[in-house]
Formats: C-alpha cells, sequence, structure tokens
C-alpha cells in the first residue's frame, strides 16, 4: 500500500470521533516520496545515507528535505522530525512495518484471517 495512502486513510480514522491535529493535517499534505524522506530522517539517516537508501543524489534529497520544511513550516529537519512525531508518523511506521510483514506472509494474514488450505 503505498505510503501516501495509507497516511490519508490513518488520518482519516483519526479523526472519527476527535478533531485533527494541525500537525497530522500538515503531514497529509506530504507526498509519498517526502514521507520516506522524513521516516528516513526520523530514523536518524543522514542526507547521503538517506540518498543512498532511496536511491536519489544527495541534491535531491536537500530538495525533498527543503520543500518538507516549507509544508510543515518548520526551520530545521530536528523540528520537522519533533512535528512528525507529535503528528503521529512514529505510530505510523509501526503500522506500516506490521502491515508489511503480514503482507510478505499473504493477503489473508494481513487481513487477520487465518490462510485457507
Amino acid at each position: 500500500m503505498p505510503a501516501a495512502l495509507l497516511t490519508q486513510l490513518l488520518v482519516s480514522q483519526s479523526k472519527k470521533g476527535r478533531r485533527s491535529t494541525p500537525e497530522a493535517d500538515a503531514i497529509a499534505h506530504l507526498t509519498e516520496r517526502e514521507l520516506e524522506v522524513l521516516r528516513c530522517l526520523m530514523k536518524g539517516l543522514s542526507g547521503n545515507e538517506i540518498g543512498a537508501t532511496l536511491y536519489i543524489s544527495p541534491n535531491t534529497v536537500r530538495t525533498h528535505i527543503r520543500t518538507i520544511l516549507r509544508k510543515l513550516n518548520v526551520h530545521s529537519a530536528a523540528t520537522a522530525v519533533a512535528f512528525a512525531r507529535r503528528a503521529g508518523v512514529g505510530a505510523l511506521l509501526a503500522v506500516q512495518n506490521d502491515l508489511g510483514a503480514a503482507l510478505l506472509e499473504g493477503p489473508q494474514a494481513a487481513l487477520g484471517m487465518a490462510p485457507s488450505r
């Protein structure tokens, strides 16, 4: 499942029965690639490490980070990471990791169903 779609789904689910936070609303405006860069920043990767991980040039990493900072209206990568944590992106990472592991086991496992035999 694309990260942007999963983010929108989780943000929409979190809006049911409670108010959305400004942080979550801002995060929802990031592209899938910007979310990938932000997740790498949250893992503590450097710009060169992010580039190697995502197969993009360091200049492209800098461009994505500048765009993330502008969209989140923050002035540093560290502030963007704190902003993302307040928005619950860390929890989103855990859900995605769990979902990814389940998908590797098969669609029924991802949906919490026993595999058919």
